[in-house]
């Protein structure tokens, strides 16, 4: 038995026999399945990396939950200079579009931790704020609807690609903006007391004119609360769904190969599953936690939750949050659910980096005595925690960025069936898949073409192959074995449709391989002179132009073949002086193409049989034959290769 790595390095291999029975060895090369099947690397085809996009989500959301940790501080007293100063992060409110945080250090109204901000102090009409997210969101709702039943009325294929190119634009965006508009949306929530003794009555934080649980408030806590939640648990479910519609096994092994065969298919333009399955929800993740993109759903609603119910208790709610961030930290570093090493490693970095920024939150609500919490010291601590969150994540982008022009690596970052050493599978399954790769893309290409000219050769041949490995993954119980059989049976059927039809088959001589494949070749500009010729007679019925058709083709195999044969028993001169009237009278015979006049064609043949013995003109009328018969030395030579070309390299012929 030949098994495993050694079946690449040796020229053939064997088939094995099912255990329990007699071993009969039936030898199949395999050398030639990768060249004459060609599969090209899928970055210059379809890109089906996301490590890119996964970047940016992971990086804005860091920054997005900062900016919420640091909308929280206003009430611990971090440094000032560190919140709004000369070199402050204040532009970190931008990542949530938390306007109101910004506008309010920006104008100076925020004066301490606790002291009571007047609404109108601050510049900014918070209602009309919210009532423009809730618009915006709307819009985007109804341009997504009716972008998607514009594709949808077309009708035509290439509409499901871009319906899931705009899935994806949407989910993306989906994914950046929860977070912003739950905190937007979370601050209706805010109610506080503006007098001193606690006495009046309560009042929105954002808003002092408007009084919580009004007509007013009520309103807008309502349909805002209902968008978030509604939109926010839609999504979340969407994913859910259609990532259970897609998952193949709940083996990791067969999850890993499942991904990188639809990549590779999508890639070379043989499927389209990876993109209308919408594959890129969990295709970046490992089998165990596919989940990760609806799961991080949940986790920003529970922050959103937090931030809104736990306004009036600030220390349990930065307790809270902490704890969950150090949790997401430990379960991260567990899990580890990106199938790329380095974007586990970027993870869990960045929730632990927040975690720290949550501690030091938490020390300073609770008041606790330490020198590392008190003036330079503390700033010198958040310089750190966001300094390091800076070198690694620049330092992750020059790593992505040098990966992927393979500058500093031959080997692509993202799995692949076909760079060498990339592929998260096992060896033998990496091998089953990338001749299930050429197998469907042998089969596209016989069904693309003439059945008179499908590879059935080729189809046999692979047959051959196919069976090898089935038995070779079954004796292995390789999870790819189904697949395997799978495409066995439909190179059967495509070879047992095409073989009574295909010149392939019909003979095996390499002259007529080559001659196919040719023709395979000239069948494109067949294809449109024959277009332009229907083109021509569009006035002319059918019948006459395929009668026209059949006689023109007949009389070129007829009249060539006499032609020919009454010009090999000609003297060389004669054949000299053949050739040169030829010449003289191509642009006549150009004429007679496909569709030609059946007139015309009798005219030039006419005169070109006028070139027998005794009917031929005068020697001195051909331009190359003036001077006594002789031309100059290059019109010889000239004279002398077109001779040879018509009549071939073995004819004799005397110049002179």
């Amino acid at each position: 038995f030949v098994v495993g790595g050694m079946a690449r390095k040796l020229d053939e291999v064997p088939l094995l026999a099912l255990q329990g029975k007699e071993t009969q060895r039936v030898v199949v090369d395999v050398d030639g399945d990768e060249s004459n099947v060609e599969v090209t690397d899928e970055t210059q085809v379809r890109g089906v990396a996301l490590f890119f996009s996964d970047f940016l989500i992971i990086v804005v959301e860091f920054v997005q939950f900062y900016a919420l940790f640091l909308s929280l501080s206003l009430h611990w007293a971090w440094p000032f200079s560190w919140i709004a100063g000369v070199n402050g992060t204040q532009p970190a409110f931008l990542a949530n579009v938390d306007v109101w945080d910004f506008i309010k250090l920006r104008d100076g109204a925020y004066v301490a931790k606790d002291a009571v901000i007047y609404s109108n102090s601050v510049g900014l009409d918070y209602l009309r704020y919210i009532f423009g997210w809730m618009l915006g969101v709307g819009a985007v709702c109804c341009v997504f609807l009716a972008v998607w039943l514009f594709f949808h009325r077309k009708g035509a294929l290439s509409v499901f690609i871009q319906k899931a190119y705009l899935r994806r634009v949407v989910t993306i965006l989906a994914q950046l903006v929860c977070l912003p508009y739950g905190i937007a949306a979370a601050r209706l929530f805010h109610c506080v007391r503006l007098s001193p003794d606690g006495q009046s009555e309560l009042v929105l934080e954002v808003a002092n004119n408007v009084t919580c649980q009004s007509d007013e408030h009520v309103v807008f806590l309502v349909s805002s609360g209902i968008i978030f939640l509604l939109g926010s648990f839609v999504i979340s479910f969407w994913m859910i769904w259609e990532i259970r519609s897609q998952l193949f096994s709940p083996l990791a092994s067969r999850h890993e190969g499942y991904i990188e065969l639809k990549e590779a298919e999508y890639s070379e333009q043989m499927d389209i599953l990876w993109a209308v399955g919408n594959f890129f929800l969990f295709s970046s993740f490992k089998r165990r936690f596919v989940w990760y993109r609806p799961f991080i759903f949940f986790m920003k609603c529970l922050f959103v939750i937090l931030f809104a119910s736990l306004s009036s208790h600030r220390t349990e709610q930065i307790i809270a949050m902490t704890a969950l961030c150090f949790v997401l930290t430990v379960f991260f570093l567990i899990v580890r659910p990106f199938r790329l090493p380095a974007f586990n490693v970027l993870l869990v970095i960045s929730w632990f980096i927040l975690s720290c920024y949550g501690l030091l939150g938490t020390l300073l609500q609770l008041n606790v005595e330490s020198s590392l919490l008190t003036g330079v010291y503390l700033e010198g601590d958040l310089i750190a925690l966001s300094s390091f969150a800076a070198v690694v994540f620049f330092s992750m982008l020059v790593y992505l960025i040098l990966h992927h022009f393979q500058v500093c690596c031959s080997t692509p970052l993202w799995p692949s069936l076909f760079q060498p050493n990339s592929s998260h599978l096992d060896e033998h399954t990496a091998r089953y898949m990338r001749a299930i790769l050429r197998g469907r893309k042998l089969l596209e290409l016989t069904y693309h073409m003439a059945p008179m000219l499908a590879p059935a050769h080729e189809l046999s041949r692979h047959i051959q192959i196919i069976n090898a490995y089935c038995r070779e993954a079954e004796q292995l119980r390789d999870p790819i074995h189904d697949t395997l059989w799978d495409l066995l049976d439909e190179l059967i059927e495509a070879h047992s449709n095409v073989s009574p039809h295909s010149i392939y088959s019909a003979s095996s001589k390499k002259s007529v391989h080559k001659i196919a494949k040719e023709l395979n070749g000239l069948m494109p500009e067949f294809r449109h002179r024959l277009d332009q010729r229907d083109y021509d007679f569009i006035l002319m019925s059918p019948v006459k132009r395929r009668m026209l058709l059949k006689m023109y083709v007949i009389g070129t195999f007829v009249n060539g073949r006499a032609k020919k044969l009454k010009l090999k028993q000609q003297t060389p001169q004669i054949k000299r002086r053949t050739v040169a009237q030829m010449d003289a009278t191509s642009s006549r015979v150009s004429s007679a193409t496909f569709g030609g006049s059946i007139l015309e064609d009798e005219r030039n043949e006419s005169e070109i049989e006028h070139l027998v013995p005794g009917d031929s003109p005068a020697s001195s009328t051909l331009p190359w034959m003036q001077g006594g018969g002789r031309g100059t030395a290059d019109s010889r030579d000239d004279l002398l290769r077109e001779v040879e070309e018509m009549f071939g390299h073995d004819t004799p012929v005397d110049i002179d």
